[in-house]
């Protein structure tokens, strides 16, 4: 029994001893020195491994390295595009006696990635070459995704786990930096193949979004050749985006892919983007395929759906020289006119059908440049269409009256960037037949006239989702005395005249419209209202 014991004692004192020195024993420097080394190797990027470092032994053997820093060309200046609170490698210890790739498995703990270009275009983590030719160094620049890839492969690695990172990207004329914060992601290489998946969320904007993918070949991905990809993300108001199908990352993406994009919420969706939708605008979708080319991206069969209304066309974005091409066409028939006021941000009882038919074409050497210099024609007609329930001010309103424009023939044309949108038509208000002509200008300002036998008038002023339609009104009657006949509210004798000409300004909102600085002239007779209280005076 004595003799077991000290057998038993003497081993304990061995494993203790094995615990307490082993981390010792690890080749800490020469451990760094490789991971270093294989990782530059791999990606053309330098690691800094410099940090203070921990070995633990349980539950894996593992280093723990902190402040840890990447960097590509530009670390000449001490420029480090990726900084680590703390990085940990997972060994494989039996392949510390055997040699070979001893990594298993990364973790990095709250990870910064700060992506800039430069004024001439270069990126804050473009990798060294060791051949330094320009056009492979292009090509590595744009396929960073294939470089990780690559490196965890060749480092025969199982898993890399992301833990609260952020992603910072700005380009030279940015106002603001593009931030992801709160990454958490998990890489993992399915086992029997080189295929890769990924999931996890992130926060942009302070909303949080899921995400998820597969790459069907790290291999053909990190030499440029087609792999099969494969994408989600989910939102915070429940949008999907989806995406799958054959692609080849090089200096520019060259395949096909399947593209699909579901908002359950539209209204919840444009408040996201700071528009304001009616709640009753309902759901959208969109599907095409995407095809890729080194001359351009083009879509296929694109379909688009909101609500009740359809719908489609096509869109192609062609590469120049020094910039950008941008054309394509959309159109539906028979779309509800409710539906479409109501992607317009007006929320009104409407019937009616309406045709759309537009082209756009636009060249730029940015996205700004591009929209700027969009210019889209074409038109649009609708047909017996009616709005219903319009709210007015009280000081107008008739009791017990819907007030509304019946049989609405409107026509719109698109005509460029002057005029992006011009309308004519006619309709009815009480039975009266009325003229409307006006448009959309190019600084964004609402201009529509009306006019009938009896009265006449104008609205001027910008629109926005965002705002809502503001800005200046007139009305002018030349008989007072038969228009308020007509309009079914009696006038007290004070008031009764020929000439009437009103004007001001007008805000409309989901409320109904109210005016301030409103100008009243009746003959010979003016009032003023401003700040709330009415200004009165005669004139002889």
């Amino acid at each position: 029994m004595k003799r077991s014991l000290l057998i038993f004692g003497a081993l304990a004192a061995l494993v203790v001893c094995g615990l307490v020195l082993a981390p010792l024993l690890v080749p800490q420097k020469q451990l760094k020195a490789q991971i270093a080394e294989t990782f530059e190797t791999a990606t053309g990027w330098k690691l800094r491994l410099d940090g203070r470092t921990s070995v633990d032994l349980l539950p894996t053997l593992a280093i723990e390295i902190e402040n840890v820093g990447v960097a590509g060309v530009a670390r000449a200046d001490g420029i480090e595009f990726a900084r680590v609170e703390k990085a940990r490698f997972e060994l494989n210890s039996l392949r510390l006696l055997t040699g070979g790739n001893i990594i298993r498995n990364i973790e990095l703990v709250e990870p910064t990635w700060t992506l800039e270009f430069d004024q001439k275009g270069g990126a804050s983590w473009q990798p060294q070459l060791a051949n330094g030719k320009e056009g492979e160094a292009s090509l590595v620049a744009a396929n960073i995704a294939g470089r990780v890839a690559s490196f965890m492969q060749k480092l025969d690695l199982d898993t890399v786990g992301i833990q609260r990172g952020v992603v910072s990207y700005s380009e030279p004329d940015q106002s603001a930096p593009l931030v992801f914060s709160d990454i958490d992601l998990i890489l993992n290489f399915e086992s029997g193949g080189d295929a890769l998946t990924a999931e996890g969320a992130f926060v942009q904007g302070d909303e949080q979004y899921a995400v998820g993918g597969r790459v069907g070949s790290v291999t053909a991905l990190s030499e440029a050749r087609a792999t099969s990809v494969e994408a989600h993300l989910v939102g915070p108001a429940q949008e999907k985006i989806g995406f799958n199908g054959q692609l080849a990352f090089g200096v520019r993406p060259v395949g096909t892919l399947q593209v699909s994009v579901e908002l359950p919420d539209l209204a919840a969706v444009a408040a996201q983007h700071e528009a304001k939708l009616p709640e009753a605008v309902g759901s959208a979708a969109l599907s095409t395929e995407l095809q890729f080319r080194q001359r351009g991206v083009r879509t296929k069969d694109l379909s688009i759906t909101a609500g009740s209304v359809g719908f489609g066309g096509d869109v192609a974005l062609n590469y120049l020289e020094d910039g950008y091409e941008l054309k394509g066409q959309v159109g539906g028939q028979s779309l509800n006119f409710e539906q479409l006021l109501r992607l317009a941000g007006l929320d009104v009882p409407a019937s009616g059908f309406a045709n759309v038919d537009a082209s756009f074409y636009g060249v730029g050497q940015s996205y700004d440049e591009l929209v700027a210099a969009l210019e889209v024609d074409g038109g649009a007609i609708l047909r017996k269409g009616r709005v219903s329930d319009i709210q007015l001010p009280k000081l107008l309103a008739v009791d017990g009256r819907d007030e509304a424009l019946d049989d609405m023939d409107l026509t719109f044309v698109f005509s460029g960037l002057s005029k992006p949108l011009e309308l004519k038509g006619t309709a009815r208000w009480n039975g009266e037949p009325i003229v409307l002509q006006g448009g959309l200008r190019s600084d964004a300002n609402v201009d529509l006239a009306f006019s009938s036998e009896m009265f006449s008038g104008s609205l001027t002023g910008p629109y926005s989702l965002r705002d809502g339609f503001g800005g200046i009104f007139a009305f002018q009657t030349d008989d007072f005395n038969n228009f308020a006949r007509w309009y079914g509210r009696p006038l007290p004798r004070y008031l009764r005249g020929q000439k009437l000409v009103l004007s001001g300004q007008f805000d409309a909102d989901a409320n109904g419209v109210a005016f301030q600085n409103a100008r009243f002239q009746l003959d010979d007779t003016s009032l003023q209202a401003m700040a709330g209280w009415i200004l009165v005076k005669f004139q002889s």
